[in-house]
């Protein structure tokens, strides 16, 4: 399970999403958009292993994340009011974490 993230640094991903990097455990936390109508925290916690996305927590809110063909991180909202929504959380993906086995 992820620690709250006291230290760490934060990735302008794009307008109104930051995500936090965890060094210790190799995750990154994706919190939610400000202006989302859903409630609190919405932690993503993955890590890109060899290539691979390694999704260790999602909400139920979120359908997928994937890294599409164009290097982008998208994140699939299931939403109860507008319906499922793509979002494209990082035109490429800046975050590559270096897996340390």
């Amino acid at each position: 399970m992820i620690k709250e993230l006291i230290e760490g640094w934060s990735i302008q991903m794009n307008a109104n999403t930051i995500c936090y990097e965890d060094h210790e455990a190799n995750y990154v936390v994706l919190p939610k958009m400000e202006e989302a109508s859903f409630g609190d925290l919405i932690p993503v916690i993955f890590k890109i292993s060899q290539g691979e996305l390694v999704i260790q927590q999602m909400s139920h809110l979120v359908k997928s994340l994937t890294i599409n063909q164009q290097k982008q991180l998208v994140i699939c909202w299931r939403d109860e009011f507008i319906g499922q929504h793509d979002e494209v959380l990082a035109t490429t993906v800046p975050f590559v974490i270096e897996d340390t086995e």
